[in-house]
């Protein structure tokens, strides 16, 4: 698969509302700093290394639980 590096648009904007806030720390950056499937580390030297989970450790995406979180809470 090709990356769209050339045409890649990337956007930031503040967020003020609280609740947002809250879910966004709690949540979403929580989620990814427990990531341990598919994850790489950025280390000082500009270099990845891959995350490696303990044996018995609950393997956790953080795409894909944030498309499961969303699809169970979607109305139907």
């Amino acid at each position: 698969m090709p990356r769209n590096i050339n045409r890649r648009v990337e956007v930031l904007f503040p967020v003020q509302e609280q609740r947002l806030i809250r879910y966004l720390r709690d949540e979403v950056l929580e989620t990814y700093l427990k990531a341990n499937l598919k994850t790489r580390k950025l280390l000082p030297d500009g270099s990845y290394n891959w995350v490696k989970s303990d044996q018995g450790d609950k393997l956790l995406n953080p795409q894909t639980w944030l498309i499961e979180r969303r699809t169970k809470s979607k109305p139907e």
